[in-house]
């Protein structure tokens, strides 16, 4: 079952290309190109954020990662990594 969390931010500041938001007494720079327009000092945002699919994307990240950290390990020769690049050639 989706969980959602909904924040409420109030628009501090406007700069130049980010907009400083107040959430729950933090400071969050956001970029202005994402928010709604014309944005003014004082407005109030609500985001909701769906818990699930944010889970989703963290469980696609992770497979990605491990597909690529597979595929660059089929290709070394087996053994322990850290004693195959610290021997030493003594006679």
């Amino acid at each position: 079952m989706p969980v959602k969390k909904i924040l409420r931010a109030t628009v501090e500041r406007l700069e130049k290309s980010t907009a400083v938001l107040d959430v729950d007494g933090h400071e969050v720079a956001f970029p202005r190109a994402v928010l709604p327009t014309p944005l003014l000092e004082g407005e109030v945002l609500t985001f909701s954020i769906d818990v699930d699919a944010a889970s989703a994307a963290r469980d696609e990240v992770a497979e990605n990662i491990d597909s690529e950290t597979s595929k660059a390990g089929a290709g070394r020769k087996r053994g322990n990594p850290r004693t195959a690049s610290t021997r030493s050639n003594k006679k």
